[in-house]
């Protein structure tokens, strides 16, 4: 009650001026009656909007300010408690799946009510009717708490300076009306300057490229942050304490992933389950899918979550593991309802499995809630959801399917590289066929490429290098060596290039970077022998480095080859 008589104090000036715009066609003042009506209604619907359900509280809504965490901003270096802290002129709000886009927008227009300067109306781009303009869904809205408004009162108020337009989700808008929708918008910068619009979208949105709106990117969560809003969700004193000392102690590839508010939930309902923290993603993620589905469980004894697509969760994750494959292959982490629907086709009817499309979706982004609806989209959570259960699936295949995997990825340099993360996933959940299959390859190939022996290699020889605009270039070139990327083979890549980087950078000032490739032809440009270089003291580094670099790699095989008899071989004792 004293949020609500404060709230109605501060906007009552404001309002004051709007409604004698409106009512005032006879010099005749508003009654006061008619003004307690306009800020009774304007009152509800700004208390509306601070009531949101959340992946939390997932059945009720609550008030955000009972989880709300600041959220800064780039580049401006005070806490953001109105708008006015970020920019007076129209600015658009940039934020990714997650990060909390839209409870920001809430939370600035009911400080705007709170300040009592101008009225914030708030509005949802995906509420627009079919070809609705945007002045006309907002005089609907002001109609609402000021029941004589009409469309034709819009100038006066837009001309006034007393209204601030909180526009949210930009990106929900349907393609068709995008070009439309940012015509009227700028129309509106043009006529009326002293209008302030904020609209808040997700990155590469259209909006974006406007001249007259200056962009703002939300800034990603620190440690602070994630203990924040670990007080805000946690209640109990002690399991808040000991979350938030394994967070502070856990993994920096655990603390990289918890850069918005709903990776930190996420990771909050995972320890709930498990009473742990995971040592990296790949345990982050092991038992995601399950423990998620469980959560949304209700805690009544003999009740069975109602999944809509009416398959066991062990079912469903496997739906969604090749629906994570099909969408890798095709680099698409934000997709359209309609080409989610194709995939998730794709995928029951490979699997054999009855079942609406249409439901399997609603379960991936209401049951298990990593492929979320994001206005008229879908999006994965996090990039690193769709490259775990990549590899999950993967993992799941016969070793003739695994096979045929790792020497697509061998034989092809740009497949490695938009699925190193996955293959970093395999490594640790699947390490044996990852070894047998992939690393081991790669490594004999190089070994053989470059003559790798206990007694010495090639290295040296055919190391060649040529400086470029004051920088250093070097080159290994090896025979059939597969994948010529070195960034796999830590031996060589640390062990070599990196030394000898770092030696170049103190001595002589200047950057180097490392290429590989077969042959001297596919090479380019005027490169020299390492022999020829006039500094015989970085001759010697080098040769000692690749030395020590060829010994590293011929251990990681015997290592590996080890590992896998180990895997392979049995002993039966029967007697």
């Amino acid at each position: 009650m004293a949020a609500e008589a404060l709230i109605l104090t501060a906007l009552k000036e404001p309002v004051k001026k709007l409604a004698n715009w409106i009512f005032d066609e006879a010099s005749v003042k508003v009654s006061e009656a008619k003004m307690q009506n306009a800020l009774s209604k304007l009152h509800e619907k700004i208390s509306d909007v601070v009531m949101v359900k959340t992946f939390y509280q997932i059945n009720e809504s609550i008030d955000l300010h009972k989880f709300y965490v600041p959220t800064r901003v780039e580049n401006i270096s005070t806490i953001v408690d109105s708008i006015e802290k970020i920019d007076s002129s129209s600015i658009v709000l940039e934020g990714t799946v997650g990060q909390g886009k839209s409870i920001f927008m809430r939370y600035l227009t009911y400080q705007e009510a709170n300040r009592g300067v101008r009225i914030p109306i708030f509005f949802e781009l995906r509420r627009l009717n079919e070809k609705q303009t945007l002045e006309n869904a907002i005089s609907t809205l002001i109609s609402n708490w000021i029941p004589l408004f009409k469309k034709e009162n819009f100038d006066k108020i837009a001309s006034s300076g007393d209204v601030v337009l909180f526009l949210d989700g930009f990106d929900e808008i349907p393609q068709e009306d995008v070009n439309r929708i940012i015509n009227e918008v700028e129309g509106w910068y043009e006529r009326y300057p002293n209008m302030q619009i904020v609209i808040s979208t997700r990155p590469e949105s259209e909006i974006q490229k406007s001249i007259p709106f200056k962009v703002y990117k939300l800034a990603k969560y620190e440690l602070y942050e994630q203990k924040n809003l670990v007080r805000k969700l946690v209640l109990d004193n002690e399991f808040q304490k000991n979350l938030i000392k394994n967070i502070e102690n856990s993994s920096t590839e655990i603390k990289g992933l918890l850069k918005t508010p709903l990776m930190v939930t996420l990771f909050v309902k995972q320890y709930e389950v498990n009473l742990k923290i995971p040592k990296n993603q790949s345990e982050f993620y092991e038992n995601l899918f399950s423990n998620i589905v469980s959560l949304h469980d209700n805690t009544k004894a003999g009740f069975i979550r109602n999944i809509n697509s009416k398959i066991d969760v062990i079912k469903l994750q496997e739906v969604f593991e090749e629906f994570c494959f099909l969408t890798g292959n095709s680099q698409k982490l934000i997709l359209s309802r309609k080409e989610a629907i194709e995939v998730i086709k794709k995928c029951i009817s490979s699997q054999d499995i009855s079942a609406s499309p249409n439901d399997i979706l609603k379960d991936f982004s209401t049951v298990v809630c990593l492929f979320l609806k994001d206005g008229s989209e879908y999006s994965f959570i996090h990039r690193s959801i769709q490259e775990y259960f990549y590899s999950s699936f993967i993992s799941n295949k016969s070793t003739i399917a695994k096979e045929k995997f790792y020497n697509r990825v061998i034989g092809d340099k740009d497949i490695y590289f938009r699925l190193r993360n996955a293959l970093d996933f395999l490594e640790k959940i699947d390490n044996y066929n990852y070894n047998k299959y992939f690393r081991l390859s790669v490594i004999n190939s190089f070994i053989c490429g470059f003559n790798i022996t206990k007694n010495g290699n090639e290295l040296t020889e055919r190391f060649y290098f040529k400086v470029d605009n004051d920088n250093f270039y070097f080159t290994l070139v090896g025979k059939d060596i597969v994948i010529p990327y070195l960034g796999m083979l830590p031996e060589i890549y640390h062990d070599l290039f990196y030394y000898i980087h770092n030696r170049v950078r103190d001595k002589y000032g200047k950057s180097s970077s490392l290429n590989m490739c077969n042959t001297m032809e596919s090479l380019g440009g005027s490169y020299k022998s390492i022999y020829c270089f006039d500094d015989e003291d970085f001759i010697e580094l080098v040769k000692n480095q690749s030395s020590l670099a060829g010994y590293k790699l011929l251990r990681s095989k015997e290592k590996i080859t080890n590992l896998i008899n180990s895997k392979d071989d049995i002993e039966f004792n029967f007697d």
